[in-house]
């Protein structure tokens, strides 16, 4: 996206095509050279209008979300959905950023943030809020800073580790307990530079940790097998059977009931989502529409936010991003009952400058 689309007669290559017809239908021509320059019309002038959309591998793969979510609003919107993927969401923000610099901003809508990179995300997007937002959950109303404008919430989940019972290993239930011998090298967390559950990891340690939890970075940091670039790499290193405890969702249990974990009296549930014992994050992913838009584009995206929240597109959530919805009266498959649940939800937030200090805080505390 070049910020704007000139007047709307460029933005729209139907109106150019029916423009033409108007022409040769008010002139002389005969119909067997209205035909011929019909032949002549430019495949562009026939083309449906295209949105870009920028998100993250995971949601935008034909076996995720955007498999059925995409196909859903191109029936909808005739127009034609061009998806840019790109690891994990920090991956998107630095790209977004990268792109503003250079003053060539490539997406109209960016899908896939939460509540801690919406700093980065905010300067670049439109403060637009589409109908449809009193119908949102009183928790997800309320959470994301009361919704800024420009933060449309489509999906949220509550973070866990997820323990693979076939690697015999007691469950921490603590921040502490992670620092106890057991856990050397059976843990898989996610780069929070790159990764929104790793910076959600991050944050927690701080808010649960007050003024110590650099040193508490620096006390765990052989206990990680590794720090993956993204969830989606943490998760698959999980599935090999490489560590025993993932940083992930409650929901992921959910995930394995269904697709090849059954729980049964003779083959006992092997993955299992752990909550520490007093509190736990809350992650609310977002979607919005990037600055200058006009014309065809901005309608376009507009359309897609607003069909974010709709009741069709919410119902995908819980088996297609494997998250929950944020639109009250979504039905969940039964196996979302069995998930546990902290006892509290802590929503982390923060501005530009305490992301860029405390990134800067971790990156020394690894360093000691």
């Amino acid at each position: 996206m070049d910020g704007g689309c000139g007047n709307e007669a460029e933005s729209n290559p139907h109106m150019n095509f029916f423009t033409y017809l108007g022409i040769l239908a008010r002139s002389s021509i005969s119909p067997v050279l209205v035909a011929a320059g019909l032949a002549l019309v430019p495949p562009l002038a026939l083309a449906k209008p295209v949105l870009v959309i920028s998100t993250y591998d995971s949601l935008a793969s034909k076996s995720g979300l955007g498999g059925k979510l995409f196909p859903l609003f191109e029936k909808t919107c005739n127009c034609t959905l061009k998806i840019s993927a790109a690891g994990d969401a920090g991956t998107i923000a630095s790209r977004l950023e990268l792109e503003a610099r250079r003053g060539k901003l490539r997406s109209q809508v960016i899908l896939g943030f939460d509540e801690l990179l919406w700093p980065r995300i905010k300067p670049h997007v439109d403060p637009f809020q589409p109908k449809g937002l009193e119908a949102l959950l009183p928790e997800i109303r309320s959470g994301v800073t009361a919704i800024p404008e420009g933060f449309v919430p489509f999906d949220h989940g509550i973070h866990a580790f997820i323990q693979d019972t076939q690697l015999p290993l007691a469950a921490p239930r603590s921040l502490a307990d992670l620092k106890d011998a057991r856990f050397a090298k059976k843990l898989l967390l996610q780069d929070p530079r790159t990764s929104t559950p790793g910076l959600g990891f991050l944050f927690f340690t701080r808010e649960r940790l007050g003024r110590d939890w650099p040193r508490y970075w620096s006390d765990i940091s052989g206990q990680w097998l590794t720090l993956a670039s993204g969830w989606d790499q943490a998760y698959g290193m999980f599935i090999k059977g490489e560590a025993p405890l993932v940083w992930s969702y409650t929901t992921s249990q959910a995930y394995h009931r269904l697709h090849g974990d059954p729980d049964s009296k003779a083959r006992p549930a092997r993955y299992h989502a752990r909550v520490f014992e007093d509190a736990m994050p809350i992650q609310v992913e977002g979607a919005a529409l990037v600055r200058g838009l006009q014309g065809e584009e901005r309608r376009l995206a507009e359309q897609f936010l607003e069909f974010l929240i709709s009741p069709e597109a919410q119902a995908l959530i819980p088996e297609g991003n494997w998250m929950l919805p944020v639109r009250k009266g979504v039905a969940l498959p039964p196996v979302f009952a069995e998930l546990p649940k902290p006892r509290k939800w802590i929503h982390l937030r923060a501005d530009a400058g305490e992301l860029k200090e405390v990134l800067a805080q971790w990156n020394r505390a690894l360093q000691r």
